[in-house]
């Protein structure tokens, strides 16, 4: 029986000392359970701390980049504004051009009738050899009325044209203009048969637009007269 009893007490003990035991690691079990879920929770508070840092940041840049968009968007509008205006300005130049190049054109074709004009009572007598200290006038009157027999006065004025090239050995044309049209015409239309045979030939005094335009006419002249050779020769064989 005190065996019995001794054995029970023993029991008791020992299993007084396991729950003690087992105590104790519930508590070391807890302490480090905590200790983790704390540091956990610290760790994820920091994260997101710095989450929303970044985010905070995040968003300041785009606050910027909206501000950037913006204000190149407002610099893009302008420049267009700009770019209108100056198109509209261009438009309006080039019509102010278009309208300067118009009364230019007329104006020139104006000149241009009122030279003809005044030139279509001239005449360019060529070949007549230069005298010292001679009177281009005197010189033409007296050819005119003994050759063509044209009243000596219808000739006002006659000059020779300025100096050629340098040393130019032709011999400078005389510009003569008459009172009368129609006396000018009488030399010009006879002139070929009349000094036929001399070094004197005269041509009308054209302006130098229409020298040009009778210059550029000489290559379709060629080939025409050639044309009409050859058509010649072909209508002979």
């Amino acid at each position: 029986m005190e065996a019995y009893m001794a054995s029970k007490t023993s029991a008791k003990e020992a299993k007084k000392g396991d729950g003690e035991e087992s105590g104790f690691e519930n508590d070391e079990v807890s302490s480090y359970s905590l200790k983790t879920i704390t540091k956990l929770i610290t760790d994820l508070k920091q994260s997101t701390e710095a989450g929303f840092r970044d985010i905070a940041g995040i968003l300041i840049r785009m606050g910027e980049v909206e501000k950037k968009c913006s204000e190149l968007e407002e610099t893009v509008e302008y420049n267009a504004n700009i770019g209108r205006e100056n198109a509209q300005e261009i438009d309006h130049l080039k019509k102010k051009i278009h309208e300067l190049e118009t009364e230019n054109e007329r104006t020139k074709e104006s000149s241009l009738r009122n030279e003809r004009h005044s030139r279509s009572f001239n005449l360019r007598f060529y070949g007549i050899k230069e005298k010292e200290k001679e009177n281009a006038l005197s010189t033409v009157r007296e050819m005119v009325s003994e050759k063509f027999g044209v009243d000596p006065k219808t000739v006002e004025n006659a000059y020779r044209i300025p100096e050629g090239p340098p040393k130019s050995s032709r011999t400078r044309a005389i510009i003569a203009r008459f009172i009368y049209w129609s006396d000018r015409w009488a030399v010009l239309s006879t002139s070929r048969k009349i000094v036929n045979g001399t070094e004197i030939y005269v041509k009308e005094d054209l302006c130098d637009e229409d020298y040009r335009r009778k210059r550029s006419m000489i290559p379709t002249m060629q080939k025409i007269w050639q044309k009409t050779k050859i058509s010649e020769r072909a209508t002979l064989h």
